[in-house]
């Protein structure tokens, strides 16, 4: 290697030294550990991450370290420097720069990418952040108490012909309808992740699976069933007129 610089070995704080340096201390830290002298050191091929990690402060060190444990490249966050720390951060920066290219977006930030990518399985990213585990989220959908009773009187308008009334609002049909709507809402849609061994190729696929416990077309089938069970008699007008209205077209030629 001589004459074309010298290999700086990040883990063990040596390194192999170009030709014409001196080692100073092995057991130094830092970007330009174990050299002695300006010449020599600019000699020396030294990780741009490694440098950039030990360059911060303790406390921005620790900021970065929390966010990649965040995403799985890192088990345990420190403020220090260590191997694992190293390892984890260079190797982000590195998946950092290909989806940087991969989605055309030159100005992505190791904070941005990161944030984007935390891990659901406790070990994204480099897999160091441990073993497979399921991960469950729930959404819920927005259905204020205002939107639930236009959808039923718009429901009532098709099926009893008539609109909703304050006296249906405080019928025991209506607030047990209001209120097992609220129940679905709250259950919402849960999404499970979880880690699936591929039979094909023998390796772990992350498969998501979502269960709507509340959609808007659930919404619509209860709260027809209510309406029509809440007023029979109305159902029953709504229906006798609707036959009628048919029977007399067909009777005038009109069907």
């Amino acid at each position: 290697m001589a004459g074309e610089g010298s290999f700086w070995n990040n883990w063990k704080g040596t390194a192999l030294p170009a030709s014409g340096s001196t080692v100073s201390n092995q057991q130094a830290s830092g970007a330009y550990a174990g050299y002695k002298g300006k010449k020599e050191v600019s000699d020396v091929a030294i990780d741009p991450w490694i440098a950039d990690l030990m360059d911060m402060s303790d406390p921005d060190r620790l900021v970065v370290a929390n966010l990649l444990v965040k995403a799985g490249y890192l088990r345990t966050a420190t403020s220090k420097y260590n191997k694992a720390f190293g390892d984890a951060y260079s190797k982000a920066n590195q998946e950092l720069q290909a989806e940087a290219a991969r989605t055309g977006r030159p100005n992505l930030t190791l904070r941005e990418f990161l944030l984007e990518n935390v891990s659901t399985t406790g070990g994204a990213g480099g897999g160091a952040g441990g073993g497979p585990k399921a991960d469950l989220s729930r959404s819920v959908y927005k259905y204020s108490p205002e939107q639930i009773d236009a959808d039923i009187n718009e429901v009532a308008q098709k099926i009893l012909g008539r609109e909703i009334v304050d006296a249906d609002r405080q019928a025991d049909w209506y607030k047990d309808l209001t209120k097992g709507l609220n129940k679905m809402i709250s259950k919402g849609i849960t999404t499970t992740t979880k880690l699936v061994k591929n039979k094909k190729t023998g390796k772990l696929e992350q498969v998501t699976t979502q269960t709507p416990e509340f959609t808007q077309e659930k919404a619509a089938e209860t709260i027809e069933s209510a309406v029509k069970a809440g007023d029979p008699i109305s159902l029953a007008r709504k229906q006798n007129l609707d036959f009628a209205n048919w029977a007399f077209e067909k009777m005038g030629g009109r069907g």
